[in-house]
């Protein structure tokens, strides 16, 4: 408790002396060195006070938590900085699932180191009720990792939060009934959106007036059924997930993010094209018309598959015209279930050793740095 109270004086006298050193620039000169004088001596408390709250004995649970939030982070981390140069090689045209697992891969491989490695080897090796002493490298790992989860848990109660009220504020003028969707398909008078599909349990689609008043039959059907693409395949419970994964560094997450949206705007045009050549110019054609309808500047609402959500519409056409995707679907599927069965056995073998290695460096990390 002396350590905490000597932190918050710090940072009080740390905010003093910078307002009045930067807010008070002729008059200030007393008031920022009284604060700077007592910035100094509330650093000395904290490192006193600190350094004894360092060597004082904890339990072993708590050992425990705190080196599992230190591995969370330092595997997170390590991840995330290999999949970095793995994300040079990942074109815009990968499937979604492939995009989706490097995107989530750190923060399933940083889990299951936690879950997997550390807890057997520290339940396996680690005496009963053994009393040790935190050292700042694990305390500040573990700053790291509640900053990491709080930045989550924020964004996602964030992105439920702007989903729910746009819904509530758009102007519905009507419902549209069409035998080819089993859901609401709400008509807005608002200028925004052009045709979403928005929420995750009770999902909607909502589409403009303006927007649909410009499409024939054809070219709403398809809309419609871009939409429900997206519905069938969950693209909406996969965003959240995307958007709310724990990530060290946010803008390799976004850069992710951005890939799988047009991987899934990509694959959801393929499966309504669903080898129709008429299907796939009306697509085609709406999605120039949506694109025109979008001159006024894009806005991607958290919890939403839009008809067009920024993948170049000349990629898309083209792909509608061609229709090639599939193959590729499937071989990057078939790579993948390759990929997965060979680590899946090359785990079970080096699995005891692994344990007992991450056991040692456990000791080294609470016993062997500052």
């Amino acid at each position: 408790m002396a350590a905490v109270r000597a932190y918050i004086r710090f940072i009080y006298a740390s905010l003093h002396w910078l307002i009045h050193a930067h807010s008070q620039p002729g008059t200030g000169e007393c008031s920022a060195s009284t604060g700077l004088r007592l910035s100094l001596v509330a650093t000395r408390t904290l490192v006193v006070n600190g350094c004894s709250f360092y060597s004082a004995a904890v339990p072993s649970s708590v050992v425990g938590l705190a080196l599992a939030a230190a591995w969370f982070v330092i595997a997170l981390a390590a991840v995330e900085s290999m999949l970095h140069v793995v994300g040079r090689l990942v074109v815009v045209n990968s499937t979604p699932a492939a995009i989706a697992a490097l995107a989530l891969g750190p923060t399933v491989l940083a889990g299951f180191f936690v879950i997997g490695l550390f807890v057997p080897a520290q339940l396996t090796w680690e005496p009963a009720g053994a009393a040790e002493t935190l050292n700042i490298t694990v305390i500040g790992l573990c700053a790291a990792a509640a900053t990491v989860l709080m930045r989550t848990a924020r964004r996602a109660v964030r992105m439920l939060a702007v989903s729910d009220r746009f819904v509530r504020r758009l102007a519905v003028s009507e419902r549209l009934d069409s035998v080819h969707v089993r859901m609401p398909v709400l008509v807005v008078e608002d200028v925004f959106p052009v045709a979403m599909l928005v929420g995750i349990v009770s999902s909607k689609i909502v589409i403009a007036r303006r927007f649909k008043e410009a499409l024939v039959e054809a070219e709403l059907e398809a809309v419609l059924a871009h939409e429900m693409a997206h519905h069938a395949r969950r693209d909406n419970l996969m965003r959240f997930a995307l958007e709310c994964a724990p990530a060290v560094w946010s803008s390799q997450m976004n850069k992710w993010t951005g890939r799988w949206r047009e991987a899934s705007d990509i694959t959801a045009d393929v499966r309504v094209a669903n080898d129709d050549p008429e299907r796939a110019i009306a697509l085609a054609s709406a999605l120039v018309k949506a694109c025109r309808f979008m001159e006024d500047g894009s806005r991607l609402i958290p919890i939403s598959s839009s008809i067009y959500s920024g993948a170049p519409i000349a990629r898309r056409v083209i792909g509608l015209l061609e229709a090639t995707s599939a193959s590729r679907a499937r071989a990057s599927r078939r790579i993948t279930a390759f990929v997965i069965v060979g680590a899946a056995l090359a785990g079970v073998t080096i699995y005891p050793f692994a344990l007992i290695t991450v056991h040692r460096v456990s000791e080294w990390l609470l016993n062997g740095l500052p």
